[in-house]
């Protein structure tokens, strides 16, 4: 099926394709079209299941296609904006070619796909405002990324389960991308998986679950290139003893990493590679009488053990202060070896309100706390510990310490 020349309010609803040596559907130049609940099989040269070029405000869904031979994409867009693809189930089963791809595109919504694939799941390139939303991906040959990213900026990559099985394969793969959020993101992968090469800025990554399992292929690795980025509530696993969590390769030139509330047991640093880590932990903190009232505008301090002050807070009506951020240590890079700085043992004081005594304790920030402040005769204190995810480990509590 072929449609161009500026053709608009089209609809391909429910038709069965099979073809060899052509595309299943072609559209060049056309805007507000509804590709839909097709059946679409394709082999030999020029095999995509669908190409749209300069195609504007369109939707792609409830479509079933299966490639058989090497090809540029499932989907493939180039030059458009504004489209929406969703709920398609894409078999790449030749050895190239991503279930979806764009090129060149903006604006473009690619949610709750299933892709299966030889090579690449969903690849971008030079698209930028793109929404990369709860697709299952998985990809099975040498060097086949579930999501690969290259020259694009401001994507929002939230809720996607990648599962690759070869060793060289990557998770996520990103190059040049700048402005960009990752959320929920889960990879189950026998090769690396989060991959940074070249630059990359401005970049978040929250509430990740990483996992690898082969040797030497690292839960986060940076390849080369000048990077920063964000990453919060996450978990990092290379589960092989011959793997890091977070690995730095030596041609890593410079950049800032700054890790908060991060389950991550190793860091390694390839030589003369350069950069700065910052590791930290969330400190939340409650006052209240031994009669159980809360204690409202009690003002909260924490010192380093420099006696250098991090935040100063007051307790609202629910006796908490917002939730703070604390630096457990700063390791720093450069040629010449690794220099690491610790923060830790932070004193905590809190004001007693209602004029009585002030109280004080004392915390090592190797992980979240919650600390708890308690105003009157006998006052005292505990300590909670949250786990990687922010909840409570409540076998880990400790018991009321009297001041």
């Amino acid at each position: 099926i072929v449609i161009e020349s500026a053709s608009n309010f089209n609809k391909i609803i429910n038709n069965s394709i099979n073809t060899s040596g052509d595309r299943g559907i072609k559209l060049n130049n056309v805007n507000f079209t509804l590709i839909s609940l097709n059946i679409i099989t394709t082999k030999g040269s020029l095999a995509d299941g669908i190409i749209a070029v300069s195609v504007v405000n369109s939707t792609f869904s409830q479509n079933t296609i299966t490639v058989l031979s090497d090809s540029f994409g499932g989907i493939v867009l180039s030059l458009g904006s504004a489209n929406n693809l969703y709920n398609n189930t894409i078999d790449m089963r030749g050895n190239a070619g991503n279930g979806i791809y764009l090129e060149f595109s903006s604006d473009t919504s690619i949610s709750n796909n299933i892709i299966s694939s030889k090579d690449g799941g969903i690849g971008l390139s030079g698209s930028n405002h793109t929404l990369i939303k709860e697709n299952n991906i998985t990809t099975f040959m040498i060097d086949s990324p579930g999501i690969v990213l290259l020259s694009s900026s401001y994507l929002t990559v939230v809720g996607n389960s990648i599962k690759t099985s070869s060793t060289s394969a990557f998770g996520i793969y990103l190059s040049n991308i700048l402005h960009s959020l990752f959320i929920n993101d889960t990879t189950d992968t026998g090769g690396y998986g989060i991959f940074l090469q070249f630059d990359s800025h401005n970049n978040s990554f929250l509430d990740m679950s990483i996992k690898t399992s082969a040797s030497t292929t690292d839960a986060f690795r940076i390849s080369d290139g000048n990077h920063n980025f964000t990453i919060k509530d996450s978990v990092l696993n290379a589960t092989n003893i011959d793997s890091a969590d977070f690995f730095i390769e030596s041609r890593v030139t410079g950049g800032e990493w700054n890790f908060t509330n991060v389950s991550f047991v190793d860091r390694t640093w390839g030589q003369g590679a350069n950069g700065t880590l910052n590791v930290h932990w969330y400190v939340d903190a409650f006052a209240n009488y031994i009669n159980g009232t809360n204690a409202s505008d009690s003002n909260i301090k924490a010192f380093d053990k420099d006696s250098l002050l991090h935040f100063s807070s007051f307790t609202g009506q629910d006796g908490r202060i917002p939730r703070q951020i604390l630096l457990e240590y700063k390791q720093t890079n450069v040629t010449g070896g690794s220099i690491s700085t610790y923060f830790s043992n932070y004193t905590f004081n809190a004001t007693d309100p209602s004029g009585g005594g002030n109280l004080s304790q004392s915390w090592n920030m190797t992980t979240n706390r919650n600390l708890i402040f308690t105003f009157s005769d006998g006052s005292a204190v505990f300590d909670l510990v949250y786990n990687a995810n922010g909840n409570l480990d409540s076998g880990l509590d400790k018991k009321l310490i009297p001041l």
